[in-house]
């Protein structure tokens, strides 16, 4: 076997997508993998159910309903699922790679005061009636003189002349989640409700500067080739949009620290990852072989910034065409994506696969994606 497939089939198995790896509950499918990206809501309960070794959308909605799951955004301007423990420490941790954006905010209008003020509106809100949607939480913000739109909304208001503050809402959204007032949780078909943040975990001494922030990093080096390993310092400091050198300074400092940690984590050859993955990919390497249908954004791909040992650059472009940012479901197969699904032509397999494998498995993802999503 060669070293590339070897690193991908040692992927697959670190992040839970065997029977040994895998696990039993949603809070755990989230917590090996420390944060799930989570940008298109409709693929969430896919992407927890293939870690799952009894796939179920009701425990998935009951973690979230519970608050052991939430969705924010926790770092690099990208929404994830994380356990609801994690949210504030990783938070503390990477907020001050917000700080262009934040003052952005500031500069277009929305002050920390003005920040404030929404803050409490909406933590009011949910009070009074449990865990708000966006609209509801729009509209009483609107309702206590707080205009909020998007951003082509703004522009044109702009342009015709309205005085006043009107916020970007996205831009709302994302600084109360930064700021820790909110974070969503309970989940409505494709819509996750707001609550407030307060509720969930504390954190304290972990961000720039403070006390514990190496310490937090190692923490997060540590998570993060628990659930994605084997990895390397650019992998990680794409995944968490920090500097190489503190991921590496962060990775190198979880790989000494092996004892008394529940993931410990080691440097071999193929790089930094859990200490038993070795043992594991001598023991289930022919399981991660198995066809595995992926939704779109699914970490196995996303979570890396080299994935070359998955997905050919025919696959990569296959998976994001315009290089929009918006990524496509895709079938693995020996650790290899074979196929990408085409929003108007189905699943279709990459130029080099094209007749090499049945087409029977391209109907076998199709009915895993609709089992493992709930449709």
């Amino acid at each position: 076997m060669d070293a590339s497939t070897q690193r991908s089939l040692a992927r697959i198995i670190s992040h839970g997508l065997v029977t040994s790896t895998a696990a039993e509950d949603p809070h755990d499918a989230v917590r090996t993998l420390l944060a799930l990206q989570a940008q298109q809501p409709s693929t969430v309960p896919w992407a927890i159910n293939l870690r799952l070794r009894r796939p179920s959308i009701a425990q998935i909605d009951q973690a979230f309903e519970n608050c052991q799951l939430v969705r924010s955004w926790p770092m690099r301007g990208t929404i994830h699922v994380t356990c609801g423990e994690d949210h504030h420490w990783l938070r503390l941790l990477l907020r001050h790679r917000y700080n262009g954006w934040l003052r952005s905010f500031e500069e277009e209008g929305l002050t920390r005061g003005l920040l404030k003020e929404a803050a409490q509106i909406a933590c009011k809100q949910i009070r009074d009636f449990g865990p708000q949607s966006r609209e509801e939480l729009c509209k009483a913000w609107e309702d206590a003189g707080i205009r909020t739109g998007t951003g082509p909304q703004r522009e044109a208001a702009r342009r015709a002349g309205e005085k006043g503050i009107f916020l970007d809402r996205r831009h709302l959204f994302l600084d109360l989640h930064i700021s820790g007032y909110l974070a969503a949780g309970p989940r409505r078909g494709n819509s996750f409700l707001f609550i407030d943040a307060g509720k969930l975990a504390p954190a304290e001494g972990v961000a720039q500067g403070e006390r514990d922030y190496e310490a937090a990093l190692v923490n997060l080096a540590r998570r993060y080739a628990w659930g994605h390993g084997p990895v390397s310092a650019e992998d990680l400091a794409r995944w968490a949009g920090i500097p190489k050198r503190e991921a590496a300074r962060a990775l190198d400092g979880a790989a000494q620290e092996k004892r008394g940690h529940n993931f410990p984590i080691i440097h071999t050859l193929m790089g930094y990852h859990r200490a038993d993955l070795d043992a594991l990919l001598r023991a289930h390497r022919e399981e991660a072989r198995s066809l595995i249908s992926c939704p779109s954004f699914d970490e196995i791909h996303v979570g890396y910034a080299d994935r070359s040992c998955l997905a050919d650059a025919q696959a990569e472009h296959a998976i994001c065409p315009t290089k929009n940012g918006m990524f496509r479901p895709f079938i693995i197969e020996n650790g290899r994506v074979i196929a990408v699904k085409d929003p108007r032509a189905g699943y279709q397999f990459v130029d080099s696969y094209e007749g090499a494998l049945s087409l029977a498995s391209l109907e076998q993802a199709e009915a895993i994606a609709q089992v493992m999503s709930g449709n």
